[in-house]
């Protein structure tokens, strides 16, 4: 009010010094003038003080301000009836708009009439809000046995880098480690059928700089060595001219390959080698030992999920077959027969069917899985069909091929093929030599045999020549084109 005061006088005393007009005219110009400059100061300093008070009294709430706010004004209704009071006197003073502060009068004397006629609203906005639910307190860790177990469990599939490979799989130093084992899952369900675990990859201070391992349920299952930076150049059997390298091994497959620098790349490539960066080469690694491992990697938790996904399709052979024919453990242990020779069971509906049609029958696994590649002869046959679709196919002279029928024995283990050792030695041998010659002229042969010596026969070879597949004449699908490329003859057989 003293500043109002002084404003006015001050005002008053300069315009008439001034001589700005009369005396009455000096004093409303100056009292209007000193009225709306306490309103312009003022103004702000009550909305900070108002917002102050509104913030100390939220503090204590448990609702958000918000709703506080109008809690707190709906429990005085007599609030907006007074407020719309006194905005509709506002609106008569002069200079005021008129219209604007009846209406905000009006809807004010409104929202109080509206509260007096609604008690449950209020009651309402009484209520407390809902609590949170109280977090029961953690327990104290365990010190026991317990306090290892989790030390117990075994990851599927693991790769371990020495600390010179570690950047491969860090996406932020450029590494594609991660992305390259995703496609790599992704490939061998779509190739097998077979849904590889998750893999975990971690770091070893126990590998040298540039070491891997893969693990295949916490044993190692490869080693072998990379050179960050570098790129390794393949010799397939169809270069043309050497490149300069460093020359080693190709992990996979132990072939001849040179470490070359990137910049060698378009090179070695027309040259005729296939060349691979290092984090490919550990995911095609990878690849290769998932395949050979993946029956002991088929758990009953993956054999039930790969039925749930075929039951989608097929809903009447699943319920058929589990487990009023089979049990879940001899569906599993059929799935692993297929997947220990590389037989893609990507096909769940025909297999299931199959077991479905002999398994009440039929209850050794080893003998269902013969009958179930006998149904998925096409799959197994197109595995091993080159460019023109022609199978090339090893026979057994049919002498050898008695003694080995005659030299069957039933174990607990399954049907073994007991020849006495140097007839053994002599059949390796001629294997080996007859599919050396045909992997010179560029064929990947197969050993053709009766059903009932096929299997005995695989788990001979598989021991000494594990890259030799043998399949039963039914097993071979009607279209192929086959042809004979050689023929096993042990001289202590024709004798």
């Amino acid at each position: 009010i003293l500043i109002i005061v002084v404003n006015i006088v001050g005002g008053f005393i300069m315009g008439f010094m001034r001589g700005e007009s009369d005396p009455m005219t000096i004093l409303r110009t100056y009292a209007l003038l000193s009225v709306g400059e306490g309103l312009v100061s003022q103004l702000p300093a009550l909305l900070i003080s108002t917002s102050s008070g509104l913030m100390v009294t939220r503090a204590g709430a448990d609702r958000s301000m918000g709703g506080e706010v109008m809690r707190q004004l709906l429990n005085q209704p007599a609030v907006f009836t007074y407020t719309g009071g006194a905005l509709a006197l506002l609106g008569f003073i002069p200079g005021f708009p008129t219209i604007i502060f009846l209406a905000a009068g009006g809807l004010s004397i409104a929202l109080a009439q509206a509260v007096n006629k609604n008690p449950k609203m209020i009651a309402a906005m009484n209520a407390k809000p809902d609590q949170k639910p109280k977090v029961a307190p953690q327990a104290a860790p365990p010190t026991g046995p317990e306090a290892v177990l989790p030390l117990l469990q075994i990851d599927p599939i693991e790769i371990e880098l020495g600390y010179g490979l570690t950047a491969l799989a860090d996406p932020k130093a450029g590494g594609d480690l991660s992305e390259r084992v995703t496609a790599t899952r992704r490939q061998i369900a779509l190739d097998v059928g077979f849904v590889m675990p998750t893999v975990r990859i971690r770091d070893s201070i126990h590998l040298g700089s540039n070491e891997y391992v893969i693990k295949v349920r916490g044993e190692e299952a490869a080693r072998s060595t990379l050179e960050l930076g570098m790129c390794l150049a393949v010799n397939g059997g169809g270069v043309i001219h050497p490149v300069g390298g460093r020359p080693t091994q190709d992990p996979v497959f132990g072939l001849e390959a040179l470490w070359i620098d990137p910049s060698q790349r378009e090179m070695a490539e027309r040259a005729g080698y296939t060349v691979i960066d290092p984090s490919a080469v550990i995911s095609t690694h990878l690849s290769e030992i998932v395949k050979t491992n993946a029956a002991d990697l088929l758990t009953r938790q993956d054999a039930q999920a790969l039925i749930n996904n075929a039951k989608e399709q097929n809903e009447a052979v699943v319920n058929e077959l589990v487990p009023n024919v089979l049990q879940l453990g001899d569906v599993q242990k059929v799935l692993q027969h297929l997947l220990r020779e590389r037989v893609p069971i990507r096909d769940m509906v025909t297999i299931l069917e199959t077991m479905a049609d002999f398994g009440s029958r039929v209850k050794d696994p080893d003998q269902l899985g013969e009958l179930v590649r006998a149904a998925v002869a096409r799959t197994i046959t197109r595995q091993f069909l080159d460019h023109d679709q022609k199978l090339y196919c090893l026979t057994l002279e049919p002498i050898l091929e008695r003694q080995m029928v005659e030299s069957l024995n039933m174990t607990s283990f399954g049907t073994v093929l007991a020849l006495d050792p140097n007839t053994q030695r002599d059949v390796i041998a001629t294997i080996q030599r007859e599919v050396d010659q045909a992997s010179m002229q560029g064929l990947q042969p197969v050993i053709l045999c009766g059903n009932q010596l096929r299997l005995p026969l695989r788990r001979l070879l598989e021991k000494y020549l594990p890259q030799v597949f043998v399949l039963a004449y039914n097993e071979v699908s009607a279209k192929a084109d086959v042809e004979f490329v050689g023929q096993v003859r042990v001289a202590a057989a024709a004798a």
